[in-house]
C-alpha cells in the first residue's frame, strides 16, 4: 500500500501547463511534494538548542576572523539565509547581503556547522523552513581578533 501511495505521489509531482481556449499558455502549475517545500513563515519557527543565546554562543565560539580580513581592516554585517530541514539540520546556506568574500565565506562556513535545531512547524507537522541570520564582523581597536555577532 505504501508503495502504491509513493508511486502515486511521484506520478502527480511535476510541472503542468494550463492552456486557454485559444491554445495559448495561461499559466504553469507546479505540484511539489510537501516535504520539498520550504516555508518562509511557519506557525512555529525553528529553534536552536538554548534559543537565541545558544545560537549566539555557538557563533562566538566558532567564528574565526580571517587573518587577511583583520590585516585589511575588513568589517561588516553578512546576512545569510539557510534552510532548517525537518530533521533540524542546516542546508542550502546562501549569502543574501555580502560584505567581502573573506567574511562571506566564514559566515557560510560557521553556519554550515550548526546542528540540532528543533524544526519549524506548520499545522502541527515539522516542515523545512527558511532562516535568516545577520552575522556582524567587527574589529575593536587593539583587539583585532575579537569577533562580535549580533541579531
Amino acid at each position: 500500500m505504501k508503495t502504491i501511495l509513493a508511486l502515486l505521489a511521484l506520478m502527480f509531482t511535476g510541472t503542468y501547463t494550463v492552456l486557454g481556449q485559444d491554445g495559448k499558455t495561461i499559466t504553469e502549475i507546479q505540484i511539489v511534494n510537501d516535504t520539498d517545500y520550504v516555508y518562509d513563515a511557519p506557525d512555529v519557527l525553528p529553534e536552536y538548542p538554548g534559543g537565541l543565546n545558544g545560537l549566539m554562543d555557538f557563533l562566538c565560539q566558532n567564528i574565526i576572523y580571517p587573518t587577511k580580513a583583520v590585516e585589511g581592516n575588513i568589517q561588516g554585517k553578512v546576512l545569510v539565509k539557510f534552510v532548517v530541514n525537518i530533521s533540524g539540520s542546516v542546508e542550502n546556506v546562501q549569502v543574501i547581503e555580502p560584505v567581502h568574500p573573506l567574511l562571506d565565506e566564514e559566515a557560510v562556513r560557521v553556519v554550515s556547522l550548526l546542528r540540532g535545531f528543533t524544526p519549524g512547524q506548520k499545522d502541527g507537522k515539522y516542515v523545512n523552513t527558511w532562516y535568516s541570520l545577520p552575522i556582524s564582523f567587527k574589529l575593536n581597536g587593539d583587539e583585532k581578533k575579537r569577533t562580535e555577532t549580533s541579531f
